[in-house]
């Protein structure tokens, strides 16, 4: 008996709840049930029973404050060490082997999710911590380099939204920034200088970081590429000399990513 092709043999359930993931994806932004009802196909039965089974298993969250859904910290995670693989990046790591290997730190590539700056690949340098993040962490957007760049890089409305979503101006460390005021004179700095600095604000009060913008062909910022973990005691000298490693570094990542889709 012939057997069936595979590719003709599916699931229906399996299909809309990838279906509804999907459309996260795609939108990058909170949506109500009816919305993802819309965007799917789906009864409205039949997306609330979707959605109560991918809450159940963790994979989305919901906004209590105006019933809205969106990935949850969990799903974007497991989906950034997916896209590390992406040929995007593959053709990145050269660039963060370099360097890594040219300051001794460890470099990042982060992008912009729905509740913080990801981290989609990290390479690590013989001096670089070996306690700071892994590739899939999601960090703060107020108290990291990555993160203030992304917001600075956004319109008021926009960064207004980012924040609330992820709770807000949360402290972390005793330098974390944690008044709106003195958040918008931080990234009015960060748009002026064109590069973002966390001295001790993310993960403990001697870490530090920078980061650059990779941007896009029409100048909007597609991720940020970042070095981090020197020592506490380096001067402004050492800052001054990662930055005229890491800001080419930048410029040529950003002609790299006009060569492909991201993922």
């Amino acid at each position: 008996m012939a057997q069936a092709d595979p590719k003709s043999v599916t699931v229906q359930s399996v299909e809309r709840a990838v279906g509804m993931l999907q459309a996260f994806f795609e939108e990058g932004r909170p949506l109500t049930m009816t919305e993802l009802a819309a965007r799917t196909g789906l009864a409205p039965a039949t997306a609330h029973r979707m959605l109560s089974t991918l809450l159940k298993l963790g994979w989305i969250e919901r906004d209590a404050r105006n019933s809205r859904y969106e990935l949850s910290g969990r799903m974007i995670g497991n989906a950034a060490l997916a896209v590390a693989n992406s040929p995007l990046l593959q053709a990145a790591y050269p660039l963060l082997n370099r360097l890594s290997d040219a300051t001794k730190l460890n470099s990042f590539v982060a992008v912009l999710a729905s509740r913080g700056s990801v981290l989609l690949a990290r390479v690590a340098g013989k001096e670089g911590s070996m306690l700071d993040f892994q590739a899939g962490k999601m960090l703060p957007l107020h108290a990291s380099a990555s993160g203030k760049v992304f917001l600075a890089n956004l319109s008021d409305t926009d960064r207004a939204e980012y924040l609330a979503r992820q709770g807000g101006l949360k402290r972390i460390t005793s330098k974390t920034i944690v008044d709106i005021e003195a958040l918008a004179i931080e990234l009015e700095s960060v748009r002026s200088k064109g590069y973002a600095m966390d001295r001790g604000e993310l993960y403990e009060d001697g870490y530090r970081s920078v980061a650059v913008p990779v941007r896009r062909d029409d100048g909007s910022v597609a991720a940020a590429l970042c070095l981090g973990g020197w020592p506490p005691n380096a001067g402004e000298e050492f800052e001054g000399d990662l930055l005229r490693q890491i800001m080419p570094a930048a410029d040529e990542f950003s002609r790299i990513y006009g060569q492909f889709q991201a993922w």
